[in-house]
């Protein structure tokens, strides 16, 4: 069973490194001989390394795809990263995807914030959620689109393309400086949800962009599973959300509201945040 899944997993490579081999060469206008690439021995090393873990190929194979880069340099900075075992060669291929990025903190900020996500949210509506603009968004994914499925319009959700991403940067003693903390990440998420409920109420509903509705609805449907996710209460997170004086009563319903019930067990719908931002004086 293991050489047939090999076997499998050699012609997926093959086909995927044929694909790159045509689309890189007739990008640099290249029409000399087909060369070797990559070569048995390359193959050989990267087959081994998977180990029958499909998703290491596939994700090797959207690393070297970058089209910003020379799938040679990047095929070289694969397997200059040797190791045995086939997690431990998961977690080194991530690592040296994150690694690749220039701006590692903006990447901690945002991949964080994707993973943990209750529901997947598109570019422009992430950007509101975090205060950046779509290009800040963009920039911090630019090299990612080997473990993440970045769509060109900014209006269709990224996804995490495997779970093992999520599991890798969850676990501190795998994911090192990339470590995403659930329990502190979950806590600034919920914060961020409140400083979009607590300001709506200035916000005229007219002329609003579907992103920044986008934004509202997903931080009125979430907000309280984020908390309850997070290692802070509802009263402890008050301070940091923006209120202007209008909004101030607004948040101290839901509050209120909140209180009133089993806090982790009942949630808040969208309707009754709408009630309370829009419509309560």
């Amino acid at each position: 069973m293991r050489d047939v899944v090999q076997r499998d997993i050699r012609r997926f490579l093959k086909a995927g490194f044929s694909k790159i081999y045509t689309e890189w060469h007739s990008n640099i206008g290249y029409d000399g001989p087909r060369t070797d690439w990559p070569t048995h021995y390359d193959l050989d090393i990267l087959v081994d390394r998977s180990d029958r873990l499909f998703i290491y190929a596939s994700t090797i194979l959207k690393f070297i795809d970058d089209k910003d880069e020379d799938p040679r340099r990047q095929l070289t900075s694969v397997l200059a990263n040797t190791t045995n075992e086939v997690y431990n060669s998961l977690d080194r291929l991530y690592y040296h995807i994150l690694e690749s990025s220039r701006h590692p903190d903006r990447v901690r900020q945002v991949v964080g914030t994707i993973i943990l996500l209750a529901d997947p949210l598109a570019a422009g509506t992430l950007g509101q959620l975090l205060r950046l603009d779509v290009g800040g968004i963009r920039l911090a994914l630019r090299r990612l689109q080997s473990v993440l499925v970045i769509p060109q319009d900014d209006d269709r959700p990224i996804l995490v393309f495997h779970p093992s991403f999520h599991d890798f940067l969850t676990a501190r003693s795998r994911a090192g400086h990339f470590y995403v903390d659930v329990s502190t990440h979950h806590t600034n998420i919920a914060r961020l949800c409140l400083k979009i409920i607590t300001t709506a109420g200035c916000v005229r509903r007219q002329g609003t962009t579907t992103a920044e509705a986008g934004a509202l609805t997903y931080a009125g449907q979430y907000w309280f599973e984020h908390i309850r996710l997070s290692n802070v209460s509802l009263p402890d997170l008050a301070p940091f959300a923006t209120m202007s004086p209008p909004s101030l009563a607004h948040a101290a319903k839901i509050n209120d509201l909140v209180s009133a019930r089993n806090f982790f067990d009942d949630y808040i719908t969208v309707s009754k945040l709408r009630h309370l931002i829009f419509e309560s004086g």
